[in-house]
């Protein structure tokens, strides 16, 4: 394969590679919201971006479909002087400080409203109510309580199309003008605060998603768009109080929506294709075969592995074993009898091809004999005992070959 093809092959592979990815990240998101449909709630989020039961996603999407201009509300509040219409807390994840009960009090007072729907349970979640001289009774426990309009509010603009309202609360608030009441008493308040107005309840699961799956409950929705179209300006959810802020920081910004997850992923791609050619990653090659040993580099080394070993007897034995097999089989003789037996058939043999220097074969079998039982040998002995084999062995090939040979072998 060409280079030219193995680049563009490898191009192909990349781009199917970041199709498949980011298909994969929308099908996993598009999965994890319908199982969280499924799944239980291990705490319970009012907020808009929280598609779960207890989540106001439903309520910001009919806001936004019957024309009411929504937004998120991520910044601090003193912020809040920049923008006009009402701030929508409900249920805050923690409570507001004192210095942030100001700063919604007074921007309030300049003309915009609040509506601020939670169960007040604690005293640190009464801190704007302590500043407009409202207080939290105890009440009976109400689980979606059918409270029918009168005719009297049927007449207010906020009760328009609105007949019947079901009730989830547990307290009760002393102040303003109620609302929504029952015997205990009221369970959303009205009241005015300098230039604006501030609506108040106990009722933080009034629109929640849980109740969109019931037509009976949509009479509740459609008390909060009345409130909502009243109003001239924007319709402000507060999720500040939901631990979500807005980040300078593009990456944290992306991270927090789908293009987010895809654009990290391109991002972990590109360090690994980066990575990749730095190690040279690609088609598999084929490597150089190595360079074999030479038969002399592996007998010099072998022979210098015995040397530092002083295993010279060892080295005796194997070189004289082989010279044996070689004397023996050019002779005629088996290999397995004794040195005796092979010295003497070499002396009484007419055949045999060392001829009259079969004692040179006797001297030799002799000292290899004693050298072995004396288990002892000098380099200087072994050189001898070697250089003494190749002569006899020497001997025994001119004696076997041709004349031919021999005569080449004697020029």
């Amino acid at each position: 394969m060409s280079v030219g093809k193995e680049k563009l092959y490898f191009r192909l592979q990349l781009v199917t590679f970041v199709i498949i990815s980011a298909l994969a990240v929308f099908a996993s998101i598009g999965f994890d919201a319908e199982l969280e449909k499924y799944l239980p709630e291990s705490q319970p989020l009012a907020s808009i971006f929280n598609k779960r039961p207890s989540g106001l996603s439903g309520l910001f999407e009919i806001a936004e479909g019957v024309g009411v201009t929504c937004a998120a509300w991520l910044s601090p509040y003193r912020d809040l002087k920049k923008k006009n219409g009402m701030l929508v807390i409900i249920a805050p994840s923690d409570s507001l400080k004192d210095f942030e009960a100001e700063q919604i009090l007074c921007w309030v007072g300049k003309g915009n409203r609040l509506l601020y729907l939670d169960r007040f349970d604690f005293k640190m979640f009464r801190r704007l109510l302590e500043k407009i001289d409202v207080e939290i009774t105890d009440g009976k426990e109400l689980t979606n309580f059918p409270i029918s309009i009168n005719q009297k509010s049927e007449s207010q603009p906020e009760f328009s199309h609105v007949s019947q309202l079901h009730i989830t609360a547990d307290n009760r608030i002393k102040g303003g003008t109620p609302l929504v009441e029952d015997r205990g008493g009221a369970l959303l308040t009205e009241l005015t605060h300098g230039n604006g107005k501030i609506y108040l309840g106990t009722v933080p699961t009034f629109c929640s998603n849980r109740l969109l799956s019931d037509k009976s409950y949509w009479s509740n929705f459609q008390f909060i768009i009345n409130i909502f179209r009243a109003e001239k300006g924007d319709i402000i959810f507060d999720e500040h109080c939901h631990g979500y802020s807005e980040s300078d920081n593009v990456f944290g910004f992306l991270v927090r929506r789908t293009p987010g997850l895809v654009f990290c992923q391109l991002i972990l791609i590109l360090a690994l294709l980066v990575w990749s050619q730095s190690r040279h990653f690609g088609r598999l090659r084929k490597a150089d075969t190595p360079r074999k040993i030479s038969s002399l580099e592996y007998i010099k080394g072998l022979s210098n592995t015995y040397r530092r070993a002083r295993a010279n007897i060892a080295v005796l034995e194997i070189i004289f074993q082989d010279f044996k097999i070689r004397l023996c089989k050019n002779n005629g003789i088996s290999p397995g009898e004794s040195d005796e037996s092979i010295v003497e058939q070499l002396n009484s043999s007419t055949k045999a091809t060392i001829g009259k220097d079969s004692d040179r074969v006797s001297r030799l079998f002799g000292s290899v004999g004693n050298y072995l039982q004396s288990k002892h040998l000098t380099n200087k002995q072994l050189k001898e005992v070697v250089v003494e084999c190749d002569k006899i062995n020497k001997i025994c090939t001119l004696s076997t070959a041709s004349p031919h040979k021999k005569e080449m072998k004697r020029k």
